[in-house]
């Protein structure tokens, strides 16, 4: 639909053969920040919305009504689902089943998608339980990337409302964990990082308007 071709699929990082044809319903994976933001405009364009990045400086424009990967600040907002000061977002509960990482042991084993050659890998977006506003997935099946660039430091000095992230760096906020990790990077306030170019089996992404 978009006139480009799918990820690499087979190799080391990469998602099995066939996943993209086979697993229509289950988050995309192995793509870079550049093409997330990429996507963020062609969905725009087709929504008749305003595009809110520069696609050959990649700066972005927070006053487009358009499609854009989410800040980090309006990421966390939205795992939390209204639960204030809470770790996960069902709350302070050690997860067992309530979301896709690595400690999972649920039903739905059974249809994960086989990324390790062990059973183990990504679930159908609409699988699991939804937070408080609704959002599937909110943490694990696959980290996300983030709009911002990453600051150890940024939130010590941060605009207390709508922070936007520093203006320049060298790598992009990923958040929320995946399948193949410990049940720590599922925290709402867990932060990790990549350069903007990585592709790896674990990363997506999700959009915000």
């Amino acid at each position: 639909m978009t006139n480009r071709e799918y990820p690499q699929e087979g190799g080391t990082y990469q998602p099995p053969m066939g996943y993209f044809a086979n697993y229509a319903n289950y988050p995309v994976v192995g793509v870079s920040w550049y093409e997330a933001a990429t996507y963020c405009n062609w969905l725009s364009n087709l929504s008749g919305l305003d595009t809110c990045y520069n696609l050959t400086t990649w700066e972005y424009d927070s006053t487009k009504n358009g499609y854009h990967l989410p800040t980090e600040a309006q990421w966390e907002k939205s795992v939390r689902g209204g639960l204030v000061d809470m770790t996960y977002p069902w709350g302070n509960e050690v997860p067992t089943n309530q979301a896709n990482y690595i400690g999972y042991a649920g039903v739905l084993r059974s249809i994960m998608a086989d990324f390790d050659g062990q059973g183990s890998g990504t679930l159908p977006v609409d699988s699991l339980n939804t937070n408080g506003y609704g959002l599937f997935h909110a943490v694990g099946n696959v980290w996300e990337w983030c709009n911002d660039w990453f600051d150890h430091n940024y939130y010590s000095a941060s605009p207390s409302e709508n922070p936007l992230g520093p203006e320049t760096g060298y790598e992009k906020v990923i958040r929320g964990g995946a399948w193949n990790t410990s049940e720590i990077k599922l925290h709402c306030a867990y932060r990790e990082r990549y350069n903007p170019n990585t592709k790896l089996y674990d990363l997506g992404f999700r959009v915000a308007r």
